[in-house]
């Protein structure tokens, strides 16, 4: 049996001392300048702009 992580074998394999599975780690944080998100927002803002306008001409292509 294969998994994802390289490992082979069941989750007996990978208990611990006690029986139990270990848990995960979180993931980590990631911290942002207001740069980046001053950037993310726009764009995002743009892509949400050009999504508008697309639909709006749709509608404008689709009047019989």
């Amino acid at each position: 049996m294969f998994y994802n992580d390289g490992g082979a074998g069941d989750a007996s394999d990978e208990a611990s001392i006690d029986g139990q599975v270990p848990k995960p780690a979180p993931p980590a944080q990631r911290t942002f300048t207001q740069d980046e998100l001053t950037a993310l927002a726009a764009k995002e803002k743009a892509q949400g702009e050009r999504a508008g306008a697309r639909a709006a001409l749709e509608k404008i292509r689709c009047r019989p």
